[in-house]
């Protein structure tokens, strides 16, 4: 737990596989670990799989990396994508002969979802009634990032995240994950060390300091990690 695939044996597994489409989480929330992208799409586009990224947590805070077809959106699809979700599509060589469907397989998920944009965008058909706000918290949101510049908020990010691992390792502390080039610059998990009780430091920086910080899962629940 907290340490990354290694981008060599990715590439073989997806040399090897030659899946049709490649998903993978960018930002991992739970650890605070960042997956590079880079080898992971170059290899999948290399056996021409679709890729299906997960940047919750890093999109507009860090570098997220595809081809440069499309724009930073909530989902960004390329043209392809769309295409290979339709009924009928070509799907490695055999026609797809229903809608995917399952709640249970992300890439399903994924794929539904796309499909749902697909009948409202070319036939207008009705399938849900979005927040009108929303869509205004979104747009300042896109304005904000613009104002300041992408790779001025990268960089504003980065320094906030290494200024306060510098604060947790002049503490005595640890970050749960290792390496920092593998840290997410968006969401910091330091490690609480052994007898103290997270939950009461939580506790304390909620109700004195107006800091909250949410606690760990598993194993970590309540022992030695948190997360903010």
């Amino acid at each position: 737990m907290g340490e990354p695939y290694d981008p060599q044996q990715v590439r073989e597994f997806i040399r090897r596989e030659r899946p049709h489409i490649v998903a993978f989480v960018q930002a991992e929330t739970s650890t605070g670990m960042f997956n590079h992208a880079k080898p992971i799409c170059e290899a999948a586009h290399e056996v021409d799989a679709l890729v299906i990224a997960d940047c919750v947590t890093s999109l507009g805070g860090m570098p997220c990396w595809w081809t440069k077809t499309g724009s930073t959106s909530p989902t960004v699809a390329r043209r392809r994508a769309w295409v290979h979700a339709r009924p009928g599509a070509d799907n490695g060589g055999a026609a797809r002969a229903r809608t995917p469907q399952g709640a249970h397989l992300p890439g399903a998920v994924v794929v539904s979802g796309l499909l749902l944009l697909d009948t409202y965008y070319s036939g207008h058909k009705y399938h849900h009634t979005a927040s009108a706000t929303l869509f205004y918290a979104l747009r300042e949101a896109l304005a904000m990032v613009a104002e300041e510049g992408l790779e001025n908020r990268w960089e504003r990010h980065r320094r906030n995240h290494l200024a306060f691992v510098a604060g947790i390792e002049a503490m005595g502390l640890t970050m749960h994950i290792r390496n920092s080039s593998d840290r997410l610059w968006t969401l910091n998990t330091p490690r609480v060390p052994e007898g103290v009780d997270d939950a009461q430091v939580r506790k304390f920086l909620l109700e004195e300091r107006g800091i909250e910080i949410a606690g760990g899962s598993g194993r970590w629940r309540a022992k030695s990690s948190a997360s903010g």
